[in-house]
């Protein structure tokens, strides 16, 4: 149902009305929004680093398992776990694996001791391969 002709001219008179909440933007509305973009720049920044790591990361799985002979995930948790015991994020890791690969540079010695011990690690745990050293 309408409101009355007068109320509708009324209306057209005066403009929209604001919407609900807090009203017109206020200092605190304010920095909540400055810190939501400065979240969302540094979470932008984050996903681009991640879509340019990511065929790197993908091409470092393969090294691992065509040497040990493994399945996807085992190649990503032994990445992951030379990654953590380093202290060297995982796409650095990942770029040693494919640069040594590549025959490009050879692997930092502290990234090949962890990269040793982690699949010394993961033969212990059951698992089989054909590593030749």
């Amino acid at each position: 149902m309408q409101p009355p002709p007068d109320k509708q001219d009324q209306r057209a008179r005066e403009g929209p009305s604001e919407p609900p909440g807090d009203g017109p933007l206020t200092t605190d509305s304010d920095g909540r929004a400055a810190e939501e973009l400065a979240r969302l720049q540094v979470e932008n920044e984050q996903l681009k680093q991640a879509m340019e790591s990511r065929p790197v990361i993908d091409m470092a799985r393969g090294v691992l398992m065509g040497w040990l002979v493994c399945p996807s995930e085992n190649a990503w948790e032994i990445l992951v776990e030379v990654s953590q015991r380093s202290n060297v994020k995982v796409r650095v890791v990942v770029g040693a694996v494919t640069a040594a690969a590549a025959g490009k540079e050879p692997m930092p010695q502290t990234l090949r001791d962890h990269l040793v011990a982690a699949v010394a690690r993961w033969q212990v745990d059951g698992n089989e391969s054909t590593v030749s050293g």
